[in-house]
C-alpha cells in the first residue's frame, strides 16, 4: 500500500504540480483505484470530503497509475538492496531456515551426505544467502520467496 500510494501522490502531482487541493486528488484517485487495478477494496480505506478534481482528470490520473504499477518489480528492487529492511530480512531468514539450515550442522557445516543437495541447492538460487549477499541471489529465487509467502500472485495469461 505505501507503494501504491506514493505512486499515486507522484501521478497527481505530475498531472497539475499547482493544483490546490492535492490531497483530496489524491484520496479520489484512492477511491477508484481497487477498481482500476484489481485490488481487494477491504485493504484501502479512504474517505474523500470534497470530490473537487475533474472525473477526467481521475481517470487520467488512474490510466498513468496503473501503466506505472508494477509492484513485483518494486518488492524485487527492495530484495536487491541490502538495506536492513524487513522484507530482505525476512527473505535471509526465510531462505536459511526452510533450505540451508536442514542441511547443516550445529557448527555451520554441511552435514555427511548432504554436500550434492546443498551444492545444487547453492547453484539453483545463485549462492548462499547471508548477511551481505542475499542481493546475489537469482531473480527466480527472489521471485520463488515472494510466491511462496503469498506477498505476490502470480499472473498467468493463456
Amino acid at each position: 500500500m505505501e507503494y501504491t500510494n506514493q505512486l499515486i501522490k507522484t501521478m497527481v502531482y505530475q498531472h497539475d504540480p499547482n493544483y490546490r487541493h492535492q490531497a483530496d486528488f489524491e484520496r479520489q484517485v484512492q477511491e477508484k483505484i481497487p477498481g482500476k487495478l484489481n485490488l481487494p477494496t477491504s485493504k484501502i480505506h479512504t474517505y474523500v470530503a470534497h470530490h473537487m478534481a475533474d472525473n477526467n482528470d481521475v481517470d487520467q490520473v488512474l490510466d498513468a497509475v496503473a501503466t506505472q504499477y508494477k509492484p513485483a518489480e518494486y518488492l524485487i528492487d527492495g530484495l536487491n538492496s541490502n538495506r536492513a529492511t524487513r522484507l530482505y530480512t525476512a527473505a535471509l531468514g526465510w531462505y536459511n531456515d526452510k533450505f540451508f539450515a536442514p542441511l547443516q550442522d550445529e557448527r555451520g557445516e554441511t552435514r555427511e551426505g548432504c554436500q550434492q543437495a546443498y551444492d545444487r541447492l547453492v547453484s539453483a538460487v545463485g549462492g548462499e544467502p547471508d548477511d551481505y549477499d542475499f542481493a546475489g541471489l537469482t531473480q527466480e529465487a527472489k521471485i520463488y520467496f515472494l510466491v511462496k509467502n503469498n506477498i505476490i500472485t502470480p499472473q498467468i495469461e493463456c
